[in-house]
């Protein structure tokens, strides 16, 4: 069965210079593709490996809602551990 990093890896994999997110600011909008959202959960996997969390962990994201959060939950997810949101 596959999970929701497994579904987002596959897309990533296909689609990789494709627009993945958008997020409206007040005078622009923001824009990550597919490669860069998987840079920020890679980067995000090795942080939280980094130190300590290990699958089934809960891992607390306390930031600011853009395409950098959304990277960072699949970078937890990635690693298997549980994201909760602040």
């Amino acid at each position: 069965m596959q999970n929701i990093f497994d579904c987002f890896a596959h897309s990533a994999e296909r689609f990789p210079s494709q627009v993945a997110v958008e997020l409206q600011r007040r005078h622009t909008v923001e824009q990550m593709t597919y490669c860069e959202l998987a840079d920020v959960s890679e980067r995000a996997t090795a942080f939280a490996a980094d130190l300590g969390c290990r699958p089934g962990d809960r891992c607390a994201i306390l930031a600011e809602n853009d395409a950098r959060w959304l990277g960072i939950y699949l970078g937890l997810l990635r690693l298997g551990a549980v994201a909760v949101p602040l």
